[in-house]
């Protein structure tokens, strides 16, 4: 069965085609240039058609929504826009015949990498550090290697959206 993971945010959409626990393509689609909700979302669509085209996708996982407020990071305004563009781009893709699975981060993460300690946690700043440390524990060097860098070397902001991709798409 192949799957279609989705982290899907206001700035850009991170990707995975997963099949049988292997990781078969993945990506980021970069829609910060677009001006309002509905371009974003019509871009996002666009690119996920191309990409579909490719592969026979039997299912699609998508990270749900924000629930609640990170201190610092989002605001109600950004997780109504975040709600919009993920309610079109979901909807675009269930009426052309998808199977659409909306996933709870934490229960995507519990039921990929097991019950993680809190002491484990605090070793990182956030989930997605700890998430990218788990992923590539599973996976090794090779998908280390493939995930985009910034221009110091480092793994750029588009790798921990890849990375949600693939723990949504693994579920």
């Amino acid at each position: 069965m192949l799957s279609l993971g989705l982290d899907i945010s206001t700035s850009r959409t991170g990707y995975s085609i997963i099949e049988n626990k292997k990781i078969l393509d993945f990506g980021y689609i970069d829609s910060s240039k677009e001006e309002d909700i509905y371009s974003k979302a019509k871009f996002v669509i666009d690119k996920l058609n191309q990409l579909i085209s490719n592969w026979s996708i039997d299912k699609i996982n998508i990270e749900d929504n924000l629930q609640a407020f990170s201190i610092g990071r989002t605001s109600a305004n950004i997780i109504i826009k975040l709600a919009k563009i993920n309610a079109i781009v979901s909807f675009h893709l269930y009426s052309n015949g998808y199977e659409v699975i909306h996933i709870n981060p934490s229960a995507a993460r519990k039921k990929v990498f097991g019950i993680i300690k809190k002491d484990f946690k605090l070793q990182f700043k956030d989930n997605k550090r700890w998430i990218v440390y788990l992923l590539l524990k599973m996976y090794g060097k090779d998908l280390y290697q493939k995930l985009p860098k910034n221009r110091k070397g480092f793994l750029s902001k588009n790798s921990y959206d890849i990375c949600d991709s693939i723990v949504v798409g693994l579920y």
